[in-house]
């Protein structure tokens, strides 16, 4: 899916793909917490924050998407990846996975800073979930049969 209110809500662990490829698998606390690739990193980035007074950084990913019939040597993300090596543009990185079962495809994400918040993983989750349920109240409805209706209570 694409709508990622659905994945906070619904899902236990989550696999993020960009060209065709699985980039990050984590269990869904940990990657919106603490994104490990510079993709998911982005995507979380892009969630929209509904208190205007806020001001957060935002990644924003440059260039063109790739042609999955004529993807890119090395790491398919690369030539968008502001964090891309010579070693990204020649060699397709292979999934890490870290003690807690976060896995990355990408040679650098040990390297980069991490992006907890200071109050660390669960608030981090929590306003990135608050960010998503704000954006989405007003414009859907989810229920467990998908009649549109709100549930009830």
């Amino acid at each position: 899916t694409h709508d990622l209110g659905v994945v906070a809500q619904t899902c236990h662990r989550v696999a993020v793909m960009h060209a065709g490829q699985i980039v990050e698998i984590a269990p869904v606390r940990a990657l919106f917490a603490d994104p490990a690739h510079p993709y998911t990193r982005a995507l979380l980035d892009v969630i929209p924050e509904p208190d205007p007074s806020r001001r957060r950084r935002r990644s924003v990913v440059q260039g063109d998407v790739p042609s999955p019939f004529a993807p890119p040597p090395g790491c398919h993300f690369h030539p968008r990846c502001e964090h891309a090596v010579e070693r990204c543009r020649t060699e397709a990185p292979e999934a890490q996975t870290d003690e807690a079962g976060h896995a990355v495809a990408c040679h650098r994400w040990r390297e980069l800073p991490a992006r907890l918040g200071s109050e660390g993983e669960g608030s981090a989750f929590n306003a990135r979930l608050q960010r998503l349920q704000a954006r989405f109240a007003n414009t859907r409805t989810y229920d467990r049969i998908g009649t549109g209706a709100p549930p009830p209570g």
